[in-house]
């Protein structure tokens, strides 16, 4: 004979223990008060082809709700009478046998689904199955409990009658080919468009724990990566408005920092480079060249008190031929070294 699938069951974890956080509620399941006013949840279940989860509720009898895992779709509610000690699962159909040694049959695609049968237990050997163990109820502690399992996690108050369901992974909308919603396992969430299972298009990114955290990201995407048009917010207030290439800032963009200092102009690979403005804290301006985030080439550099700098810069300091023009209208002109005038 052909062995049966067991059903999944994994350790719990105590509420505290788990950040919710990094989740996203999609469903709230509540207990059937209406079949029995005294039943509360105490375990969930999940069959191994990931169609199914099966909510355990009751104790003499014992009730198991079945639902679509991936849509959360009620499919079912069968009764056990007396107490379940076991549970298995094929093809669309559940076994269970209680203390007595009676056995049950449910099938799903049954017209008369509510209805279980009794069967023989040749058509299940217990010593060729693989089999399930459920709980005991009176060793289960009476607090908040919590099951992750892939992309979702199932949380109850025991003794309780609202399961809570909660998920990351793609949490709403269509996350192949569409407009879609993304949970991510460290608490990074995407909300926009996709394409080929990767973010494509115009979208926003929402940085959850870790050194970015806070940071949010709103434009173009490429295979998962900034490129295009988009503005990135620091936690901290900085951001930039532009353009991107490969996750990095490429092209015409504006940087503004919580300080108040603001650049505006050409960037390559994530650093300021080419033609550019910058106006620092203090009000000084620099108008010209740039290459790695640093002053480089010919540009004009103008204090507050009216001092200008024009000529040619190395490194963020005069280094070139240039001329600087006082106040007083004084000026020194020449070779310059590392900021310093070496030569007339």
């Amino acid at each position: 004979m052909k062995k049966f699938i067991v059903l999944l069951s994994f350790p719990l974890f105590l509420f505290s223990q788990i950040n919710q956080d990094l989740y996203t509620e999609i469903a709230q399941i509540n207990t059937p008060s209406s079949v029995d006013k005294y039943l509360s949840i105490y375990e969930v279940l999940f069959t191994p082809d990931d169609k199914y989860f099966v909510v355990n509720m009751g104790y003499k009898p014992s009730y198991f709700a079945v639902y679509e895992l991936e849509t959360q779709k009620y499919i079912t509610l069968f009764k056990v009478p007396g107490w379940a000690d076991y549970l298995y699962y094929k093809d669309d159909v559940f076994y269970t046998s209680n203390g007595k040694n009676q056995q049950f049959k449910l099938s799903i695609n049954d017209q008369s689904v509510n209805r279980l049968k009794k069967i023989l237990f040749e058509q299940i050997n217990p010593s060729l199955c693989n089999k399930i163990k459920i709980k005991s109820q009176s060793s289960r502690p009476f607090v908040e409990e919590c099951i992750p399992y892939r992309d979702y996690l199932f949380c109850w108050e025991y003794i309780g009658d609202v399961l809570k369901i909660m998920k990351t992974g793609c949490v709403l909308g269509d996350c192949i080919n569409g407009q879609g919603t993304y949970n991510y396992a460290n608490g990074d969430t995407y909300e926009g468009e996709w394409k080929n299972d990767k973010r494509n298009g115009t979208g926003t990114y929402t940085f959850g724990e870790g050194t970015n955290e806070g940071d949010v990201y709103t434009g173009d995407f490429k295979d998962n990566l900034y490129h295009g048009n988009g503005t990135y917010t620091w936690v901290s207030g900085d951001k930039y408005v532009g353009e991107y290439r490969d996750d990095q800032e490429h092209g015409q963009g504006t940087m503004t920092w919580a300080s108040g200092q603001k650049y505006a102009g050409e960037w390559k690979d994530g650093e300021m480079s080419g033609q550019g403005t910058i106006i620092y804290n203090s009000g000084d301006k620099y108008i010209g060249e740039f290459k790695d985030s640093s002053r480089h080439g010919n540009g004009t550099y103008t204090w507050t008190d009216g001092t200008v700098y024009v000529g040619e810069w190395k490194n963020d300091k005069r280094n070139g031929t240039g001329t600087l023009t006082w106040t007083s209208g004084e000026t020194d002109s020449g070779y310059w070294q590392n900021g310093e005038l070496i030569e007339k």
